[in-house]
């Protein structure tokens, strides 16, 4: 019985889609290079930095922490909350997004975002469209 139960865990396991690599689908249009990752922790939970180059920045890294506000779907499925805080060579701070991502076929994800951005040098909208891949 325990060898049965230790196997149907493992094949729901096998299931969930914990990792997942993104990039920017604004990237051809624009001169800003973003890949991210985000690891899922649990149903409602995960985290994901980006990367971003280009665009008259040299560099900078945005982590920040999703909570999944869907009770009928799992992270990384549905509509999200996110805190970050990014931080680059010529501007840094922080804010908050809202965002929905879905997975197609269980492994093409497609993400938006939209957010206030606060920095120094006042405050901003900052927002993305990304497409990647759950593994």
């Amino acid at each position: 019985m325990l060898v049965l139960s230790l196997t149907m865990t493992g094949c729901l396991n096998a299931q969930v889609r914990e990792n997942l690599i993104k990039t920017s689908l604004a990237f051809p249009l624009g001169e800003i290079l973003e890949i991210s990752y985000e690891r899922v922790f649990s149903t409602e939970t995960s985290a994901q930095i980006s990367v971003f180059r280009g665009g008259g920045l040299e560099a900078a890294i945005m982590p920040e922490f999703r909570y999944y506000l869907s009770e009928t779907k799992v992270a990384p499925n549905g509509v999200f909350v996110a805190p970050f805080v990014f931080a680059g060579a010529e501007i840094g701070g922080g804010g908050i997004m809202v965002g929905v991502q879905r997975l197609f076929k269980e492994r093409i994800s497609l993400d938006a975002s939209l957010g206030p951005f606060v920095s120094g040098e006042g405050v901003a909208v900052m927002g993305g469209l990304n497409i990647g891949i759950a593994f």
